[in-house]
């Protein structure tokens, strides 16, 4: 199963269901490694889609990284990214107050 939520900000690039029915997030990334901020992108998508359809909860995340230079590949499953959720939030609330001081500052 398939289905595209966008926001303003953000385009998820997959969203189906496990073995079980379960629903997780799919993302693609065209990278030689993968970084912390890669996590971070996925905890917000959760975050927009618990915001957008509470019963569509994510229970997993499936992120595929494709090298830059070669057809190399790895698949990468997180079963929860609570900490990766926190954090989107927190650098989401420094990034206002920065605004704001922005603004003071000018």
């Amino acid at each position: 199963m398939y289905q595209s939520v966008t926001s303003s900000a953000a385009t998820v690039d997959a969203i189906g269901r496990d073995m079980k029915g379960r629903v997780v997030l799919l993302d693609w990334k065209s990278s030689n490694a993968v970084y912390q901020d890669m996590l971070i992108q996925l905890a917000a998508y959760a975050l927009l889609l618990e915001e957008c359809a509470s019963d569509w909860t994510p229970k997993g995340f499936h992120l595929l990284r494709v090298a830059k230079e070669s057809a190399d590949f790895a698949h990468h499953f997180f079963g929860e990214l609570e900490d990766a959720k926190r954090s989107f939030v927190l650098m989401r609330e420094l990034y206002a107050w920065i605004s704001g001081l922005r603004k003071r500052a000018a």
